[in-house]
């Protein structure tokens, strides 16, 4: 039995029984004409070929997930320029779906799971659209300059595992050139921005063969509609005197920049390096103005004895300033585990909610003036105060969001904050939160829902709504949807330490994978940055109580007793799983000590899945804690 790994595309024709109703003989010659005219001829022309046809659509081959990728789109835009000015009932529009896996070969056919799945993701594609699946992502984000919506993990029919879906967006973009750079010396490849003029004076920017839009395409994304930062990354220079360690600096850049495209409050671009031959620097402001950034990042590759010193620095486009540095050492000579390293730590200090990017980024929101600020500096300036959780900075952060709200009404990011704040007031997830405040949080939600179904919407915007949802949700006890919006927001932001933690719990508590859960904490400890607004002990505390509600109490007791300050409910309720019945009274005496007020009642209308909640309960009670 001969296996290949193959790129497969379907496609059909939406509404075909219908059009064939219609008018058979009409729809079977128009058919016929686009596939002998366009279909044929073009998957041809990008090196793949037809291996099953059917009376409303084909399945198709490629060697390159590229040309796969590149021929779907035109496919796509000729279909919609065929089309454009027909009435309906003389409309083909198409739905096509990307993957690539492993096949069986049977001559010219080709079977298994591959072939399923792409059938399956097709069929979820809107008329005219193409759905594709993360290894497609995941081989040619870097490769074409084309926007991956993610839609969530599907179940597809007679597919074991969840598939994870993506749109694949093209409206404003172009597909690569196909000239490629040779993979060569770090100082050659460095040594120019390449220019490339085509179709309408479009320029298209180059590194080691992967593009990213120019400034000119960056403004047409939901992203730069509401004013999303954009980071230039800049491919860190070799200076170890060894042209072996020459791919050493790029990887690190690939990878970095894989890490950066995966926090959706910054757009990414790529660009040439800041050292060309004979040491010269490159004008970054120069560069940063052409790619449209407000920041830049840059590093360098040494060697000290036997372990290799990494230095990054975060750069401002505009005044060629330096905002931040970092310089760590690493002592393994495997290049992939140095690059992932690298990329790990630059990634978790510079990116999410509260890293370097951020806080270099609310320094540019606070010196304009009023009249000159985005959307998205309304969201920053808001930031300031929020990540402060106190009611006063609460309270002036829900001013400027509303205020960002006033001066841009059809903001759904805005509604959003101005719905987190009031959840603070409403006592974030307390069951028993339904005041004024979530009055207003539900609206407000509602309506940011239906503005991002009506349009376009950024990640960052999608991103934003599951994780508010996820709360929502769980104060409204439908614990499954809670689960789900965890999920989904953690998907679509996977390298931010305080959205995983923050969602954590609601994983957890909401009747999700509670291993999934203590992961994702675990995680979070690893990718914590230092400084403010961090807890140095909040993820840990967060862990511990997860792991009790794993029922892993000889590790989540572990974790408290390294704390400074222990959260003794856990630990009592731990010491209660333990047999340690005096352990616990004791400390549950302790907590009641310092926390006079509170009681099991207060605990019980605290929403979570009921068989969680009833051996919380339990616990607390055995321990000592006051009825109330």
């Amino acid at each position: 039995m001969e296996r290949k790994l193959a790129a497969i595309l379907a496609a059909d024709v939406a509404g075909y029984s219908r059009l064939m109703e219609q008018d058979e003989a009409g729809t079977f010659e128009r058919l016929r004409a686009h596939r002998k005219e366009l279909f044929e001829p073009e998957i041809e022309k990008h090196h793949g070929h037809v291996f099953k046809l059917m009376g409303d659509g084909l399945l198709a081959e490629f060697g390159s997930l590229v040309d796969a990728v590149e021929c779907a789109v035109l496919l796509q835009r000729e279909m919609a320029e065929r089309n454009n000015g027909l009435p309906d009932d003389r409309r083909i529009d198409i739905r096509m779906g990307l993957h690539l896996g492993d096949v069986i070969v049977e001559g010219e056919d080709r079977h298994g799971d591959a072939v399923n799945v792409v059938a399956r993701l097709q069929q979820l594609a809107e008329p005219g659209g193409i759905c594709v699946s993360r290894p497609v992502v995941q081989d040619v984000k870097h490769k074409v300059a084309l926007r991956f919506e993610p839609l969530g993990e599907e179940r597809l029919k007679n597919i074991a595992e969840p598939v994870a879906v993506y749109r694949l967006g093209f409206e404003a973009a172009q597909t690569r050139s196909k000239w490629r750079w040779p993979r060569r010396t770090w100082q050659v490849t460095a040594a120019a921005l390449l220019v490339v003029a085509i179709s309408g004076g479009t320029g298209w920017y180059f590194y080691r063969g992967m593009t990213r839009m120019p400034p000119s395409l960056v403004a047409t994304t939901p992203d730069s509609a509401i004013g999303v930062p954009v980071i230039l990354v800049l491919p860190f220079e070799n200076l170890t005197g060894d042209s072996a360690k020459d791919n050493l600096g790029i990887g690190i850049t690939e990878d970095l920049r894989d890490r950066l495209w995966n926090f959706p409050e910054f757009q990414v671009v790529s660009g040439t390096s800041s050292v060309a031959a004979g040491n010269n620097r490159v004008d970054i402001k120069d560069l940063a103005q052409k790619f449209g950034a407000q920041f830049a990042i840059e590093g360098t590759v040494r060697l000290t004895g036997e372990k290799t010193v990494i230095t990054a620095q975060l750069i401002d486009g505009a005044t060629d300033t330096h905002l931040w540095s970092t310089r760590f050492e690493e002592t393994s000579a495997d290049p992939v585990a140095l690059e992932k390293a690298a990329a790990d730590k630059l990634s978790g200090a510079l990116l999410g909610m509260t890293g370097k990017m951020r806080e270099a980024y609310e320094r540019i929101a606070w010196s304009k003036a009023d009249a000159d600020l985005t959307e998205f500096d309304y969201y920053v300036r808001g930031h300031t105060h929020h990540m402060r959780f106190t009611n006063e900075e609460m309270t002036r952060a829900r001013q400027i969001y509303a205020a960002g709200l006033e001066r841009f009404p059809d903001s759904a990011l805005l509604r959003i904050k101005v719905a987190w704040a009031d959840i603070h007031f409403a006592g974030y997830i307390r069951a028993d939160a339904h005041g004024a405040e979530m009055a207003r949080v539900r609206p407000l939600v509602a309506q940011a829902r239906e503005m991002l179904a009506a349009r376009r919407k950024s990640r960052f915007e999608e991103y934003y709504l599951h994780w508010i949802s996820a709360y929502i949700y769980q104060i409204d006890r439908d614990f499954a949807r809670c689960s789900a919006e965890a999920k989904a927001a953690v998907a679509l932001t996977p390298y931010d330490a305080w959205v995983r933690a923050t969602l954590a719990g609601r994983l957890a508590e909401c009747g999700g994978s509670l291993d999934e859960a203590v992961e994702w904490a675990k995680e979070s400890i690893r990718r914590q940055p230092e400084g403010p607004p961090h807890d140095p002990e909040n993820y840990p505390r967060l862990l511990a109580w997860l792991l009790y509600l794993a029922d892993k109490c000889p590790e989540a007791t572990a974790i408290v007793k390294k704390m400074m300050e222990e959260p003794l409910m856990t630990l009592a309720a731990c010491q209660v799983r333990l047999g340690e019945p005096e352990a616990a009274r004791s400390t549950m005496a302790a907590y009641v000590k310092n926390n006079p007020n509170w009681t099991v009642k207060n605990e019980a209308v605290y929403p979570m899945i009921d068989p969680l909640m009833r051996r919380w309960l339990e616990d607390i009670r055995a321990a000592g804690l006051p009825e109330g």
